[in-house]
């Protein structure tokens, strides 16, 4: 057999893979020094990367090359980012779509609640002198992104569906 852990004077040098046989268990990154702070905070137990299929809220279906998004999990961050195209509206219906894991809960609104950056093209955007931005939100304990546009001077709108139109999202959040 050869070695596949061995310990060196830079620190541990693994050959292979390293595998936790028990759920729950991770690399531990709890100190001495912390006066017992960190447990399970400070254990790192969960990482995952795939892809998810777009979902469309308000049966919004999206065109069958542009229906995939991508995600990598850290724990208990998710990052999700992907391009989609519009291929029925639903008679311009809010917009929104499936996220592949659950928003943390329990943290103050403001706390559990992830915005998401998006660009969009060939999108009929209603503009005005108060238009603002476009972007996603994702409510507490939610997996559904609802996207709106801001306004200066009054209250955002929901961003209606577009057929043929393309967006590009990125998004951060937090899953229990």
């Amino acid at each position: 057999n050869a070695k596949k852990l061995e310990t060196t004077a830079n620190g541990i040098t693994v050959t292979g893979d390293i595998f936790c046989g028990t759920n729950g268990k991770g690399i531990s990154f709890e100190s001495s020094d912390n006066n017992g702070v960190g447990g399970t905070a400070t254990r790192f137990d969960d990482y995952e990367e795939g892809e998810f299929s777009l979902s469309g809220s308000n049966s919004i279906t999206f065109a069958s090359a542009y229906n995939t998004g991508s995600y990598v999990k850290i724990g208990n961050i998710v990052h999700c980012q992907g391009m989609l195209q519009v291929d029925s509206d639903n008679g311009n219906a809010h917009f929104g779509f499936m996220m592949p894991f659950t928003s943390v809960s329990g943290l103050s609104d403001q706390a559990d609640s992830a915005l998401c950056t998006v660009g969009t093209y060939d999108w009929n955007l209603p503009l005005g002198s108060d238009s603002g931005n476009v972007y996603g939100l994702l409510s507490s304990n939610a997996t559904q992104l609802n996207f709106f546009q801001g306004r200066d001077s009054s209250a955002r709108v929901d961003l209606a569906a577009d057929s043929g139109a393309y967006m590009s999202f990125s998004i951060l959040y937090r899953t229990s």
